[in-house]
């Protein structure tokens, strides 16, 4: 049955011929394609399906090739028939969609339907069951969460060890502040004792001077005393 999301009948035999030769392909889906409606939405962007409806876009499959068409409508049947819907209980919902759509455009792939670009692509998805698929997606998921933490955390000793650096020159440069007093300290007490050795000099010099007056007086003494 086709329909327009207004609940009219779509009299699509395009689609039509795309729903003929999906069956010949693939005859076992003919008693799931039997209780599916088929509507013609461009508000889902490509195709989807919810389990019940199979929701097209008109505008996208205008720029598909009809073995891109078949492609395209086999993969939402094959979400029905292996009821995806009902197995994505307790299941991350992106991660879930990825690993059905990589299972089913390998089963697509090896009937020799050309896959839509932009199609998940994964080739370790052949002989795989969609949970599999999931919980390879989910551990490459953790491990990629703890790489991101491990190099967010070599960052944060980074910053650490450069704060630390930082704190010890800081320190170094304080403690050389620090002796910069004592430097002037030592300097005013080698002043303090050049002054003192300058006036003890001068001291000297000063009774070197009398004792040389004296001296002088007592020559002239001396003089006068033999004339």
């Amino acid at each position: 049955m086709f329909e327009t999301l207004l609940g009219r009948i779509r009299p699509d035999k395009d689609f039509k011929d795309i729903q003929d030769r999906v069956l010949r392909k693939f005859p076992l889906l003919g008693a799931t394609m039997s209780k599916l409606k088929f509507v013609a939405s461009n508000s889902v962007g490509t195709a989807a399906t919810d389990g019940d409806v199979v929701y097209y876009a008109p505008k996208f499959f205008d720029t598909l090739t009809d073995r891109q068409k078949d492609f395209i409508v086999a993969h939402e049947i094959l979400h029905v028939a292996f009821n995806h819907m009902l197995r994505s209980k307790d299941k991350n919902p992106r991660l879930w969609n990825i690993a059905t759509d990589a299972v089913i455009n390998q089963i697509l792939k090896n009937e020799n339907l050309p896959m839509v670009e932009g199609g998940v692509d994964m080739a370790e998805a052949v002989n795989r069951s969609a949970e599999e698929m999931y919980e390879k997606l989910l551990k490459k998921r953790e491990e990629k969460r703890k790489q991101r933490e491990q190099e967010k955390q070599g960052k944060k000793g980074d910053k650490s060890e450069d704060a630390g650096q930082d704190k010890q020159q800081n320190n170094q440069d304080g403690q050389s502040g620090q002796e910069q007093p004592q430097d002037d300290q030592n300097g005013g007490e080698q002043n303090k004792q050049e002054d003192q050795k300058s006036g003890q000099n001068e001291q000297q010099n000063g009774k070197d001077k009398q004792d040389e007056q004296n001296q002088n007086g007592q020559n002239g003494q001396n003089g006068g005393a033999g004339d």
